[in-house]
């Protein structure tokens, strides 16, 4: 009778083991749901309609491969009982990854993330072939600022991109809330496609560092031919301020006004619209202060939680000229705090001014310079206390040519 009994009782559970159903061989993806990219869901396809019973008792279990945040590769096993089943998709096998924290943020599959397996109560396997539908997304940005010559963005995808129509704009960033496309005087890819670095006139007032940047909705794809989504994500840009430093290559000079009581050099505060040094003036112009200036130094300075107090914010100027015979003529070092009182309520990060250090056009002796070309040797640096946020590009070493032409009455 006990015999019977294991009989019965066995014939009873191999009654609901039925046939393997196999999967498709091109419907089986890894997923993006949320448009982040970053896999979030996994959906297999089968050849046929599935059930809770067929899953719980033919099922043994299903694994896939994907890489953790390190890189390294982790297999994922889900007995058949513990694969969700819903009834409107019951051909398919839909697991949500969501809540996994460690999962890479990869959308190029790797060798072993390309088949995933299905085992059966049987002791009989599957392969399944799975593909991606995981769209690229920006994975950093550096803004490189110079005070002569291009700025430049360069923006790492997730992924090797290719645009889908050929020379036309592809990302856009945010700036205090507004969006706006980027149009790039030139764009330089990388051999791989993966990076790309757009180029534009220096002081063009393009992105800032703190700024972000995405892909424009269906600008590029990858080589799945999956398109960037209309909710991809912004990714932060990081890089240097884009101060800008400038001056005259010649300025035409009045010799009628005296020179009698004026300084050699002299500190100017100027509306930022003011565009110094103007056409008869030689010397050093730089903006200075603002909302996007003080945001910048909180975060260099990681002091996002406290002020900034202006008087720990300076400007440092060191100028010397020389004939163009290599004879000196004069210099001047020139330290400027942001709390200076030539500063509206001496607070230069409320009220941005252009500072303008003004070569009155006069040697060490004060007596006047003649007609001619100088060398100008120019550094500028922008520290907060100790720390230096900014330097311009131009080397000590290396001079400027200033010219001086008199008019004469």
């Amino acid at each position: 009778m006990l015999i019977l009994c294991g009989m019965l009782s066995a014939f009873g559970y191999s009654a609901f083991i039925q046939s393997p159903i196999p999967p498709s061989t091109s419907k089986n993806f890894f997923k993006d749901v949320n448009g982040d990219g970053k896999m979030d869901q996994v959906e297999i396809v089968f050849l046929g309609n599935l059930s809770r019973e067929y899953l719980d008792s033919t099922v043994a279990r299903l694994e896939i491969d994907w890489p953790d945040s390190n890189g390294i590769s982790k297999t994922l096993s889900y007995p058949g009982t513990a694969i969700p089943f819903d009834s409107t998709h019951s051909n398919s096998i839909i697991l949500d990854l969501s809540e996994k924290k460690n999962i890479a943020s990869k959308t190029v599959l790797g060798l072993s993330s390309q088949t995933a397996r299905i085992y059966f109560a049987n002791s009989s396997q599957m392969p399944i072939p799975m593909r991606e539908k995981i769209s690229p997304i920006v994975e950093s940005a550096y803004l490189s600022h110079h005070a002569t010559g291009k700025d430049s963005l360069k923006v790492r995808f997730s992924e090797p991109v290719f645009e889908s129509t050929p020379n036309a704009d592809f990302l856009e960033y945010k700036h205090n809330g507004s969006i706006q496309t980027i149009s790039a005087t030139k764009v330089e890819w990388s051999e791989d496609h993966s990076t790309v670095r757009l180029i534009w006139n220096a002081g063009q007032g393009l992105p800032l560092p703190r700024d972000s940047v995405r892909i424009l909705a269906g600008a590029v794809h990858d080589s799945s031919q999956n398109s960037s989504l209309e909710n991809s994500p912004f990714a932060k840009i990081s890089g240097t301020y884009p101060f800008q430093v400038r001056t005259n290559s010649l300025a035409y000079v009045d010799d009628s006004k005296s020179r009698s009581n004026i300084p050699i050099f002299e500190r100017i505060f100027a509306d930022t619209s003011a565009h110094r040094p103007l056409s008869s003036e030689l010397g050093i112009a730089f903006d200075l202060g603002g909302k996007d200036f003080q945001e910048f130094v909180q975060e260099i300075a990681g002091i996002s939680s406290d002020p900034v107090l202006p008087s720990d914010i300076s400007i440092q100027i060191s100028l010397r000229l020389y004939t163009n015979t290599g004879n000196y003529v004069t210099s001047v070092s020139s330290t400027t705090k942001c709390s200076d009182s030539f500063f509206p309520q001496g607070n230069c990060l409320d009220h941005p001014q252009t500072f303008f250090l003004k070569w009155n056009l006069m040697a060490n002796d004060r007596s006047a310079v003649a007609t001619g070309a100088y060398l100008a040797k120019i550094f500028v640096q922008v520290r907060y206390k100790d720390k230096t946020l900014w330097k311009s590009d131009i080397d000590k070493n290396s001079a400027q040519i200033w010219g001086i032409k008199r008019n004469s009455n």
